[in-house]
């Protein structure tokens, strides 16, 4: 696993992510939100955070994916 360690591959992934399937009204994922009120936040405010994350969270598990790849690449 590259230069230096004391690894040889990296561990399979264990993370598959979250699929939201949204019925109606599907809120735009957006890198940024604001909530109103945090006391007390809206039903669409809450869904909006919802779509956020799993947006995220797909980028996240890319960037693990490519990092893997890279890691592993030309080990045994």
């Amino acid at each position: 696993m590259g230069i230096n360690t004391r690894f040889n591959k990296a561990d399979d992934a264990t993370a598959t992510g979250v699929s939201i399937t949204w019925t109606a009204n599907e809120p735009t994922a957006a890198a940024t939100q604001t909530i109103a009120n945090g006391t007390i936040p809206t039903v669409a405010e809450l869904g909006q955070y919802v779509a956020n994350n799993e947006a995220q969270i797909a980028l996240i598990l890319a960037d693990i994916a490519s990092l893997r790849t890279q890691m592993n690449d030309g080990e045994g």
